[in-house]
């Protein structure tokens, strides 16, 4: 038995996920201020309104930053928390100091290893994070408000990374010791156990060649994920269709009889070819693996607007058995796989790096599912100029 893919029209009123949003990215500025020794603000830059959403001078009843005490200004910032810590570990921001402490001059900064940091939420809903500096004047106290969200955003992804890191060497250790456990006791079995029939032997050695198969899938998965891949290539991208065709015909094996139907036309979009290749070819073989019965699958795309910018969104649907809220929020992450999410019987590294093949071209890929409704998995690339 063979595939059986058709050619379907574009219909515009298919069921299709929510398409990502892009998230924006604040820059650095510095901005000063000066106060006097009752801490009556006498200056204030236009960088520190831009920082804080705070302006000098009154405007429609707003409050304004001249004339008023720096700890009650600084103070009304939405969600402020205030911190000192030591450079010589991370920020992790996790003991507030008073206000009162992050206004108080360096004396000699150099030994003083420390930084002081206000996170507040501006008044556009950014989070924001500044490195305060005080420096004693002959009018009273300068200080120097440096903008290091990004920065501070940078080291909070760092920490994610180092997490996920220790996700995947903890998960790859749990899923290689129930093989390699299986075949160390099969193994001593066969060795220490002279009266085993010609039946019994066989079947041990079926046993080892299964966890053997299990251990040898999921190393080569591994060195995959880590193996240098080559660089990428974001060109116009025009042959989606033969892309998908050739994703098709990888997934073709004996007695699969599922059936799918591909959308006529598809919009070029811009990203690598041999990662759209390997991204269909995960998302089709997820399919058929998790489809029903019999299995049902749809690929088609469409034209969409992200943020003013034109996008593509390709989807694969399939008719399997849906996953709930819940799982959905659970698959992309490093250790999941459809059937890990609902039997927990396998290791799970395909949906984590597929999502980082997506996010490598420019992309964003996610799911919309409900038990008993199958499954649409899609992602967004920019659209060919």
């Amino acid at each position: 038995m063979t595939l059986a893919v058709s050619y379907i029209a574009q219909n515009s009123e298919q069921k299709t996920p929510e398409i990502p949003t892009e998230e924006n990215w604040p820059y650095s500025s510095i901005a000063t201020c000066t106060f006097d020794r009752d801490e009556m603000i006498i200056t204030w830059s236009e960088k520190m309104q831009e920082i804080t959403g705070i302006p000098a001078a009154p405007h429609n009843g707003d409050i304004a930053a001249i004339g008023c005490n720096i700890q009650t200004i600084l103070g009304s910032l939405p969600d402020a928390e205030f911190y000192v810590y030591s450079t010589t570990r991370l920020p992790l921001l996790d003991e507030q100091q008073p206000l009162a402490e992050l206004l108080k001059p360096d004396t000699d900064p150099q030994d003083t290893p420390s930084r002081r940091i206000i996170r507040f939420t501006h008044p556009n809903g950014d989070k924001k994070y500044v490195e305060i500096r005080a420096q004693c004047l002959q009018e009273g106290t300068g200080i120097i408000l440096d903008d290091v969200t990004r920065e501070f955003d940078l080291k909070h992804k760092l920490e994610i990374q180092r997490e996920e890191l220790k996700s995947i060497l903890s998960t790859i250790a749990h899923d290689l010791r129930g093989p390699i456990g299986c075949i160390n006791s099969v193994t001593e079995r066969l060795i220490n156990e002279s009266a085993l029939t010609e039946e019994q032997i066989a079947e041990f050695i079926q046993a080892l060649n299964r966890q053997s198969g299990k251990a040898v899938t999921l190393i080569e998965e591994v060195i995959g994920m880590f193996r240098d891949k080559p660089k990428i290539e974001q060109i116009e991208v025009t042959s989606m269709k033969q892309i998908i065709n050739s994703a098709i015909v990888r997934n073709q094996t004996p007695g699969n009889t599922a059936n799918i139907q591909v959308q006529e036309k598809m919009t070029p979009v811009m990203g690598d070819r041999a990662r759209l290749a390997e991204i269909f070819s995960n998302l089709i073989s997820n399919a058929i693996k998790y489809g029903g019965d019999p299995v049902q699958i749809r690929i088609g795309c469409k034209k969409v607007n992200l943020n003013g910018k034109p996008y593509v969104y390709y989807y694969v649907i399939d008719n399997g058995q849906g996953l709930t809220k819940e799982e959905q929020q659970r698959l992309f992450q490093f250790g999941e796989t459809l059937a890990r999410v609902k039997d927990k019987n396998t290791h799970g590294i395909g949906l984590w790096a597929m999502r980082h093949l997506v996010e490598e071209i420019g992309g964003h890929i996610g799911i919309q599912s409900e038990p008993g409704k199958g499954s649409t998995f899609g992602f967004v690339l920019p659209r060919a100029r």
